[in-house]
């Protein structure tokens, strides 16, 4: 059995070495002169990063080589596909042409305080400030639909953040890792 010692580069290219199964080391001898004697290498136990071990009869292939970057690979779509889903969250949605605000919990917890003030009140009205520094007037409603409009949104980006971490989850080769876009968007 070889070992090889396989390192990725920042672009994700591969290349491996064969690491020796004996190396000659100096050692002192009995004498007390130095002496060159050889010596087992065990392979690290652990190797992170950009580096891996790999144990086969034979070189590894380019696609054996990947397969052991996969869960680094996997970690790295999951990253960036919860990043994408926390700015769509953070965007906003477009109510009746209008960009209202999600950017923060503030901005959702007063949809939805208005949206159970105006369950239990028909007459409720708001004069609501929009992304642009605008008004939107809504009646109860109004005000309902917009919350519902803000959920249905929500909902939708969670589903597909889902499907993609379901994917990222599923995939086994390179191939299919490389062809994830961690980059998702919602209607």
């Amino acid at each position: 059995m070889k070992r090889f010692l396989i390192t990725r580069d920042q672009e994700g290219d591969c290349t491996f070495r064969e690491i020796p199964a004996i190396a000659k080391v100096r050692q002192q001898g009995a004498d007390g002169k130095p002496e060159m004697v050889e010596s087992p290498i065990s392979a690290p136990r652990h190797v992170g990063g950009l580096a891996r071990i790999y144990e086969g009869e034979t070189e590894p292939t380019p696609a054996q080589m990947l397969t052991l970057f996969a869960e680094d690979t996997k970690q790295s779509l999951r990253k960036k596909a919860k990043a994408c889903r926390a700015a769509l969250l953070s965007a906003g949605f477009l109510f009746r042409s209008k960009v209202i605000q999600t950017r923060n919990v503030v901005d959702i917890t007063n949809i939805n305080s208005a949206a159970i003030t105006a369950a239990s009140d028909p007459y409720y009205t708001a004069h609501w400030i929009v992304a642009d520094n605008s008004f939107l007037d809504l009646d109860s409603t109004g005000v309902i639909a917009m919350q519902k409009t803000m959920t249905d949104r929500s909902t939708a980006i969670y589903a597909a953040y889902t499907t993609l971490t379901t994917q990222i989850d599923a995939a086994i080769t390179p191939e299919q890792l490389s062809a994830i876009n961690p980059q998702f968007s919602v209607a």
